[in-house]
């Protein structure tokens, strides 16, 4: 996922145009679905839900999409 690498990970990752966990999700309910259903992000509900809604738009914001 993009959460998780390193950046010169996910720079060679874009230069190969691979995409990743905030590109392949594209909507704000469908990031939240998947965060909420994987048992990898477990912690991630037990963020408050202004927390989580939060945290997905600054990723949407600061995760390059090209």
């Amino acid at each position: 996922t993009d959460c998780h690498l390193p950046p010169h990970v996910l720079k060679a990752k874009r230069d190969k145009s691979e995409v990743g966990l905030i590109r392949v999700r594209k909507g704000v309910d469908v990031l939240t679905k998947f965060l909420e259903t994987d048992r990898r992000h477990s912690s991630y509900s037990l963020m408050e839900t202004e927390d989580r809604r939060a945290l997905i738009e600054f990723l949407k914001k600061n995760i390059p999409t090209s």
